[in-house]
Parts: structure tokens; sequence; C-alpha cells
């Protein structure tokens, strides 16, 4: 959320309730996180974007998604930043997924798997409020409800 705010676009932040994870998954949703706003600030051209995270199952998983210029993923040369996001996913056991066309902005997908004592926290429905989360030593600025940082509400579509 705090980078959020200190990008040059106006990011939406849609977390909604979500509860602590270890140090190794959180530090690697909020590089991935970064590394895409930073992506999009420097080559997408676009005018805002929206980071969506949520636990479902037994996978944690983010979004980022922009409205501008796209590109096309299997022509496109990778380059550190998506390799980088794509190894510290793989390194967890997650994936990287990239939804691009030019002309239609980008959505980027990361999943991580929640091993059987983090799934069993999402089952039971532990969560910490924004101000708790805040408070823990090692807390990554996802965490918490919908923030807004110059957009409208993040159901809408960026795609148009």
């Amino acid at each position: 959320e705090s980078q959020a705010r200190k990008a040059t676009i106006p990011v939406t932040v849609d977390a909604g309730e979500l509860r602590r994870y270890p140090q190794d998954i959180e530090a690697t949703i909020y590089f991935c996180v970064l590394e895409a706003l930073q992506n999009v600030q420097k080559y997408a051209s676009a005018s805002r974007a929206v980071v969506r995270l949520e636990a479902a199952e037994s996978w944690l998983r983010f979004e980022v998604e922009d409205d501008g210029q796209g590109f096309d993923p299997d022509t496109a040369r990778r380059g550190t930043g998506l390799t980088n996001m794509a190894d510290r996913l793989d390194a967890l056991g997650g994936q990287l997924d990239i939804d691009s066309k030019p002309g239609h902005g980008c959505r980027l997908r990361g999943s991580l798997p929640l091993r059987p004592e983090e799934h069993a926290v999402v089952a039971a429905g532990a969560t910490l409020s924004t101000k708790e989360a805040s408070n823990v030593r090692g807390s990554t600025a996802p965490l918490g409800a919908q923030r807004e940082t110059g957009l409208e509400p993040a159901t809408s579509s960026l795609e148009g």
C-alpha cells in the first residue's frame, strides 16, 4: 500500500481481509507486486493500475492489472523484472501468468501454494485488522481492506 501511494500513476489496492503468512510468502508477493508496479510505470504508458490480493483454498494469489499499451508476451523479450518474479514464485512452488496484448493493457497474475498449516489458518478464518497487521514486525504493505489511491473501486474493468 505504501508503495502504491508512491507510484507515478494512480493505483488501487484491493486486498480484502488477509491473514498473516510466513515471511517467505509475504516477501515473495510483496516484491513481485512491487516489480510489477515498477514495470507498469516504466513501460506500460498506463493511466492507472489495480493490485488485487486474495487467499482462496490452498493458494495465495495476486494480480496487477493496468490500462496501458500492453504487449505480446509470446514475442516480447523477458527482462530481468519478469524473470525475477517468475524465479521468486517458482522457488516456493508458485507460478506467474501474463495476460496481455498490444493495445489492451496487461494483467499479471501470481500464485503461491499455502502449506497445510497456512491453509488451516485460512479455513479457520483468523484475520488481523489493518492496524494489527501494521504493528507486526515484517508487515508487508498489501495487508488490509481496499485502499483508494486515486481510482474508482477495483471492481470496474480496465479493459475496454
